[in-house]
């Protein structure tokens, strides 16, 4: 896995943009490995050197993009930063950007869930 996620994670937590929480769920969906190697992957560099640094990225996903005891995963801004960027803002679009905004959170959720 390279380091565009993690660098993705950062920017949208430091900036709001839309397009990178879309780049940073981009990078989780086609990672050229696939996904269930990916969690391989974050879980042997989080035992490396810069596992601090993906300690806070993965921090950084739960927060924005994951439920909790608080809120549904989906309706947090990651999620909802996902949809806006890729989906039209118009009315009859609604049902499309919230199976979008459901769709990125249960990638990070699994994401999560595999990383352990």
């Amino acid at each position: 896995m390279s380091a565009l996620p993690a660098l993705k994670a950062f920017a949208f937590d430091e900036r709001f943009e839309r397009k990178d929480a879309h780049d940073l769920i981009y990078c989780i969906q086609h990672a050229p490995e696939g996904f269930d190697d990916a969690a391989a992957a974050f879980r042997e560099a989080l035992a490396g050197k810069h596992g601090a640094v993906l300690g806070d990225m993965l921090a950084i996903l739960r927060r924005r993009f994951c439920s909790d005891e608080k809120v549904e995963g989906y309706r947090k801004d990651g999620p909802v930063a996902v949809a806006l960027f890729e989906q039209s803002e118009e009315p009859d679009m609604r049902e499309a950007r919230v199976l979008r905004q459901r769709e990125a959170s249960d990638l990070v959720e699994r994401l999560l869930a595999l990383i352990g």
